[in-house]
């Protein structure tokens, strides 16, 4: 598999020479988004090797690269489905592949029967979870740790950051959203009324035959996911009524550009969103976004009845490479690098420098390491006066809510001391600094204005930001 994957995705890069940040996939009725979509390249199906053959009407069977609210995205006009014959393997390899091509993020759309008696025929509903009713499921047999961990863990298969960005945009927009479980079942049959209240008893809102291979795929290979569900039928008790495909598909055509304006504001958010987190390292305020990869051990990445031991030892350590390589790339990936420098000249020249490296060790939290160096130098009486403060800081962030992050450090700084009496002589010494506090950052793409109010914890009549024995500092800044 890991050679198909390869073979396509190689295909694909030299066919259409694009890089895709987010992957889509459309459902049923719900090809109308593409025609949002700023064109690149339009690559059908039966051009790519390996890929399956989309069989379903609604399903026009092209992947569309191109742009859309900014972003570089391929979408999938029409998905596979473990009901038209294919393994899940099959009904997957799209997903592989996108990763392979360099997606951040995957964004799934279906058209599903809602169970939830509070739902209406045309509904949007964001997916926060699911249930897996088809008999198998994608990850089964053996595990490549190139593509993920033999474990997955599922906790969080629909990312919380992005569906509460969602439900903003919705919000902000009139737009009507539920948020739910969706049940995940091979069809092709639609439900009895039986199974629509077998499928509320177990918790969830809405039933669908998609979407869940996808997104356990998704996950097992480091993607966060975002999915949205369109009400097209209900089964609900006294509710439910005669459904056809047609009817599917005309309720969901109805119901698209609702999700479409979503799709396309939550693309242009996020775009801002992670340019702003750029913009705000560079005086260590960082907005978090994060992928998660776990490793597993895995005890059959060489099949001994196979290969020779000598082949078995060079894929052992080809596999144990590549799995280095591909923690050492997620190590880079949680890396933030930023620091701030100030400036003024005169009578006085005041110079500093302070960069800093982070990690982001969960979704809002960065913490790190940096050093802070000032010069300091001022003419008096025809003298000037000289001097030089390093040392290095420690610092951690977390994000609150939009825009609001809470901030401290603590800071060792070497300063020069002069005895006032003879024989007038220099002394360096350390002293501490520990600021504390909340900041919030206004502004977008271009450029905005922080502002932070800090309380030093020691406020050491040494430091180089003492204020006359007031503990306050209050830092204000433009960014661009």
């Amino acid at each position: 598999m890991l050679e198909q994957i390869k073979q396509t995705a190689d295909f694909i890069e030299k066919t259409v020479n694009f890089k895709p940040q987010v992957g889509i996939i459309l459902g049923t009725g719900l090809g109308g988004l593409v025609k949002e979509i700023e064109s690149h390249y339009v690559l059908p199906y039966e051009q790519i090797p390996n890929f399956p053959l989309s069989t379903v009407e609604g399903h026009s069977g092209k992947l569309i690269f191109g742009k859309l609210g900014g972003k570089n995205v391929v979408a999938m006009q029409g998905r596979f489905h473990y009901y038209e014959g294919y393994d899940m393997k099959q009904v997957t390899f799209p997903v592989r592949v996108m990763k392979y091509l360099g997606i951040e993020k995957l964004f799934v759309s279906n058209a599903s029967g809602g169970v939830n008696p509070n739902f209406e025929i045309g509904d949007l509903m964001i997916l926060n979870d699911h249930v897996n009713l088809f008999p198998t499921n994608p990850l089964i047999g053996k595990n490549y740790p190139e593509l993920g961990p033999r474990f997955p863990d599922m906790s969080e298969p629909y990312d919380n950051h992005l569906i509460a960005l969602a439900k903003e945009i919705a919000n902000r927009n009139g737009i009507k959203v539920q948020v739910g479980s969706y049940a995940g079942v091979s069809g092709p049959c639609l439900e009895t009324p039986a199974e629509y209240r077998y499928v509320r008893n177990i918790g969830a809102d809405a039933v669908g035959m998609s979407t869940v291979p996808e997104v356990i795929v998704g996950r097992h290979m480091g993607i966060p996911c975002f999915a949205i569900s369109i009400i097209t039928d209900m089964g609900v008790d006294g509710r439910i009524v005669k459904v056809t495909h047609e009817d599917v598909q005309r309720v969901a055509e109805k119901a698209e550009p609702k999700m479409t304006l979503i799709m396309k504001e939550w693309l242009v958010k996020f775009k801002l969103m992670r340019s702003f987190a750029l913009k705000l390292n560079f005086i260590v305020v960082v907005i978090l976004f994060s992928t998660t990869y776990n490793i597993c051990a895995q005890n059959d990445s060489i099949d001994p009845y196979v290969q020779s031991p000598e082949a078995a030892n060079a894929a052992e350590k080809e596999a144990k490479s590549k799995k280095q390589q591909q923690n050492n790339e997620e190590f880079a990936k949680k890396l933030r690098y930023g620091g701030s420098f100030g400036a003024f000249f005169g009578q006085q020249t005041y110079i500093e420098l302070s960069p800093k490296v982070g990690y982001q060790f969960k979704k809002k939290l960065v913490a790190g390491l940096g050093f802070n160096y000032i010069y300091f130098s001022m003419k008096d009486y025809g003298q000037k006066f000289v001097t030089h403060i390093y040392g290095p800081t420690v610092f951690a962030q977390y994000a609150l809510i939009s825009g609001l992050f809470a901030y401290g450090e603590f800071n060792a700084y070497n300063v020069a001391t002069y005895n006032p009496l003879p024989p007038y002589d220099q002394k360096r010494i350390w002293i501490g600094s520990a600021p504390l506090g909340i900041g919030y950052y206004s502004g977008g793409e271009i450029g905005g204005v922080y502002l932070s109010i800090l309380y030093d914890l020691i406020n050491d009549p040494a430091s180089p930001y003492y204020n006359g024995g007031m503990p306050i500092l209050l830092r204000v800044g433009l960014l661009f």
